[in-house]
């Protein structure tokens, strides 16, 4: 008999107070048993039977992470930002490599073997295989002109069902570009408005700018949400013919095709969610979600319950609404139904030291379907809280809230990373799985410029024994261009504390180059007499001369204490993505 134990170890580990600690895990052991009997010539295997269930798989595969590093077209800091592979086992990263300008939005190819990035700023698409090689192509798209001139082509999503393409949505010049995932090269671009269509090439269309692409599952037709004409258009992917131009009420702002190919679901900026039947290209029913407003809304789809989830980012008191898919037995997957109460109110987490109301930015739902998860923030204007909310996807009602992190906005914040204007200040993605997996949820958090990691599942024993729906740590973004600083410490005060305890430790300090501390930024401290005082804390508070973080086992104050601390301002994560 062998026993076979796997030793996990996460990397950082935080609390929604920003506590950072290393931590091992022990992971649950798992049994291979094999035992044979012979008898002369006879070979006779045994089976042991197994008196209990087989233990719960553990969080496989990767997350892979994009980031910004100054995102404005005029931005002098705009350089390339990255891609973080993250191994969910233990929740580090395995690799990370330099992406595009202004990257934005991400997707995978059907069979997981390459993730490709669009670059906003560059007007390219970077390609890169998802094993652990950091190596990838850049794609440049196809420049369109006409006698007004080249508008750019500001690619600003990407997406496929498909093995063999990848469609790229250029909300610049109004049109989808096709990238064959064999050559990794443009090999077609898309008109979206017929008026535009030709050959070779369309002309560029300054008005629909299309910002979202939902493709059948069966890859005969991809809808393209156009922002600028309030419209969705229908196009097959064989040839770019535009079959239909569907006129909508509002904004269309996401876009989720159901598994039948017949049925297409868009949320729009009055928070209508609008049924496309793929076969006519009209709409055949809508329902609401929420009210009208500037916040954009979020879709998801739960092919396991057949359930659409949808924000109300907009509402006087944001929620998420649920629906089943129903219909009848000629046209079914066709109308939307509330789900149990309809709606789960988004409300600040317990703790929270914001005050504004929270936005629900992203919704993503376990591989099992029992949960979803809606990543929110509040902006407070000098600082950003971050929170997920649990909707038990059965009852349709909110179970829990976690608090996630509380971000201070050093006055220059916005200038530098455009998180307030980036689709997803926040967005939330699980860990790949199905029924009896043990998920994990990760939440990119532009401001604070980590990814959170949300346990669903409860430990009850080892080194770090914990509830479910945990926040187990965050996870750091590659180091900016964004000018840094560096301190010389001259003194701490913490008082004597029982480890561990969430405690407020001052640093006495002077400015030695870059820009003044401000709240918010993460501080690298090395250098302390006592080693309990190292490591790397958000600034909760700081001035001219002294800064505070929490620490969760501080050293007193006993004697002189003189150190360094460093601040590297991290890239800012705007989107994820579940990979093998």
């Amino acid at each position: 008999m062998t026993c076979v134990y796997d030793f996990l170890r996460s990397t950082f580990v935080a609390t929604d107070k920003a506590k950072v600690r290393v931590a091992g895990r022990l992971a649950l052991p798992f049994l291979l048993a094999m035992l044979g009997a012979s008898c002369g010539d006879v070979y006779r295997p045994v089976a042991l039977p197994i008196p209990a269930p087989s233990p719960t798989p553990a969080p496989v595969a990767h997350i892979f992470a994009v980031s910004s590093n100054g995102s404005a077209p005029n931005n002098t800091l705009a350089n390339p930002g990255s891609i973080n592979r993250i191994d969910v086992s233990g929740d580090s990263v395995v690799s990370s490599i330099a992406a595009g300008v202004g990257s934005i939005h991400a997707a995978l190819t059907t069979n997981g073997a390459r993730i490709y990035v669009v670059n906003s700023v560059e007007d390219t698409v970077f390609a890169s295989p998802t094993n652990t090689s950091p190596q990838g192509t850049t794609v440049n798209l196809v420049q369109l002109c006409d006698s007004a001139g080249c508008p750019p082509i500001t690619p600003v999503f990407v997406h496929t069902t498909e093995i063999a393409r990848m469609y790229v949505a250029d909300e610049g010049n109004g049109t989808i570009s096709v990238i064959d995932t064999t050559s990794v090269a443009v090999v077609n671009t898309f008109a979206v408005a017929p008026g535009n269509a030709g050959s070779p090439l369309p002309l560029p269309d300054r008005n629909s700018k299309p910002v979202a692409l939902a493709e059948l599952p069966n890859g005969t037709k991809i809808y393209a949400l156009n922002k600028g004409t309030n419209s969705v258009s229908s196009i097959n992917t064989q040839d770019g013919f535009i079959n239909k131009v569907i006129a909508l009420g509002a904004t269309p702002q996401w876009a989720v095709a159901n598994p039948d190919n017949a049925h297409v679901y868009v949320i729009d900026s009055a928070g209508t969610i609008s049924v496309i039947d793929s076969r006519t290209d009209t709409v055949v029913s809508s329902v609401s979600a929420g009210s009208a407003g500037t916040k954009p809304n979020h879709i998801a789809y739960d092919p396991i319950y057949n359930r659409v989830f949808a924000t109300a980012a907009n509402s006087p008191q944001p929620a998420v609404a649920t629906f089943d898919v129903s219909g009848t037995s000629a046209n079914p997957n066709s109308t939307l139904v509330p789900h149990g109460p309809g709606t789960a109110l988004i409300t600040p987490a317990a703790g929270s030291t914001c005050a504004s109301v929270p936005v629900p930015a992203a919704i993503t739902v376990l591989g099992d379907g029992s949960r979803a998860y809606v990543a929110s923030y509040q902006d407070d204007g000098t600082q950003i809280c971050t929170q997920a909310t649990v909707i038990d996807t059965g009852t349709g009602l909110v179970t829990k809230t976690v608090a996630l992190s509380q971000t201070g906005l050093p006055a220059n914040a916005i200038s530098q990373t455009n998180c307030d204007v980036a689709r997803f200040r926040v967005y939330a993605t699980s860990s790949n799985g199905s029924t009896n997996s043990n998920f994990k949820v990760y939440v990119s958090q532009c401001d604070a410029g980590t990814v959170a990691i949300v346990d669903t599942f409860a430990v009850p024993t080892g080194p770090d024994p914990h509830p479910s729906e945990w926040l187990a740590g965050w996870l750091a973004s590659p180091v900016s261009t964004f000018p840094g600083s560096q301190v010389s410490i001259i003194g701490v005060s913490a008082p004597q504390v029982t480890c561990p305890a969430p405690t407020q430790v001052a640093y006495s300090y002077s400015l030695l180059n870059g820009p003044a501390l401000q709240p918010g930024m993460t501080i690298y401290i090395g250098g302390m007499s006592s080693g309990a005082n190292d490591g790397a804390f958000p600034i909760m508070t700081a001035t001219g001369s002294s800064f505070t973080v929490t620490n969760i086992c501080p050293a007193p104050d006993s004697t002189a204490q003189n150190g360094t601390g460093a601040v590297l301002p991290p890239q800012n994560p705007v989107f994820l993505v579940p990979g093998p």
